[in-house]
């Protein structure tokens, strides 16, 4: 009888012995889910903090999706602290006023007065525009926006839109790292108003000259032409021009539109938005942005 119940009770130690290491197997298990899970879970949470500094919004459906893929690629190798967006619309909500379009959308998706760079491909306006946000306004200016616009509208006007999209926030990097950009708008301009200027100035030593040999020369020929000179210099520009009319009164009723590069933003001739923006946004910390662009 007593060996009976001592093989009884083997059986329970041994069935409990079994039930103890089927839980422990359980457990491990059910941890080892719940670690993956988690691991997951919290993998997924750093991508999408890693990325919410980048939004690619391609309205206009101009980008593939590898393009767009790789435009995210980059924009995500650029400094973290720095909000960068992407848009391409057929929006004609507000116009021909590109820079208030642009900012809707940058409003939108971010703080307004947060550090950031947006840049738009307008069809409607057929116009490609880079604005800058919170401390980046000061280092990418107008006339900075201007002079990247003026070196990649060409790859917009002939349909290459992630060429165009793709240089232009490489020269922006560049540009926020202290690296040179291509500048050759600006290398024009100063050869011709230095030519001009050289002109000008033989012309008034030359007629200096005369006028010492024969008082009789009138000074006022120089005064006349020197003006003329001096006017033909203050219209050139260093982007596309629109042809400009004059009405009755003798207002003009073109428009400018696109980069120029010497700082700034070119006013409205007769209404038609161009690069640069009304309001005067640029400079400082207290809101509003910096903006430039090029019609294509």
């Amino acid at each position: 009888m007593k060996l009976l119940m001592n093989t009884i009770d083997l059986q329970r130690i041994q069935s409990l012995n079994f039930l103890r290491r089927e839980a422990e197997s359980k457990m491990r298990k059910i941890s080892l889910l719940i670690i993956v899970v988690l691991g997951v879970f919290l993998l997924r949470i750093n991508v999408c903090a890693a990325g919410s500094n980048v939004k690619i919004i391609d309205e206009a459906s101009l980008l593939s999706s590898s393009e767009e893929s790789e435009l995210n690629n980059l924009l995500n190798s650029f400094d973290v602290n720095t909000n960068y967006l992407i848009v391409t619309t057929y929006n004609s909500s507000y116009g021909s006023n590109t820079d208030a379009l642009l900012e809707n959308y940058y409003i939108s998706n971010f703080l307004e007065y947060a550090d950031g760079v947006a840049m738009i491909i307008d069809m409607h306006n057929r116009m490609i525009y880079i604005q800058g946000y919170g401390e980046i306004q000061n280092k990418l200016t107008n006339s900075d926006a201007y002079d990247i616009t003026d070196n990649v509208y060409k790859f917009a006007s002939s349909k290459e839109y992630y060429q165009c999209l793709n240089d232009a926030f490489v020269q922006i990097d560049n540009h926020l790292h202290n690296i040179s950009i291509p500048r050759p708008m600006r290398l024009i301009v100063t050869a011709i108003l230095s030519i001009i200027l050289g002109f000008l100035g033989v012309f008034i030593w030359t007629t200096l000259e005369r006028k010492s040999a024969n008082p009789s020369v009138p000074s006022k020929d120089i005064t006349f032409l020197g003006a003329a000179i001096a006017t033909t210099a203050a219209v050139i520009k260093t982007s596309k021009l629109e042809k400009i009319h004059y009405d009755g009164e003798g207002s003009s009723g073109g428009s400018y539109h696109g980069g120029g590069g010497y700082g700034g933003h070119s006013s409205h001739f007769g209404g038609g938005h161009s690069g640069g923006f009304s309001g005067g946004h640029s400079g400082g910390h207290s809101g509003g942005h910096s903006g430039g662009g090029h019609s294509f």
